[in-house]
């Protein structure tokens, strides 16, 4: 999940591993259930960005989304806070501003 969210975006945002062909501004829905299992959440937003196939650095192809505003997106930005509030990222994943 750390790896997979970010507050970059106003709502949120979130990577989506996907082989499908994506166009940057175009409107996708998600249904995505975090890793307690405890809900499934009906997510929309528009592609922001997209790892392509065979991307440098292996890099997993998929698609990032900034999240609509919507009680779904809402609610689940808020879990995914309360998740994220006690994991403490590895150190080799971690970026620092200095």
């Amino acid at each position: 999940m750390y790896e997979l969210f970010t507050h970059m975006f106003k709502n949120g945002g979130l990577f989506i591993p996907i082989s499908r062909t994506q166009i940057i501004g175009e409107s996708i829905f998600v249904l995505v259930t975090l890793p307690d299992g405890n809900r499934m959440y009906a997510l929309s937003g528009k592609v922001v960005w997209i790892t392509p196939e065979k991307s440098p650095n292996s890099r997993l192809q998929g698609v990032g989304i900034s999240l609509n505003k919507d009680e779904s997106s809402d609610c689940f930005h808020a879990e995914v806070d309360r998740l994220l509030n006690n994991y403490i990222a590895p150190e080799s994943k971690m970026i620092q501003m200095i």
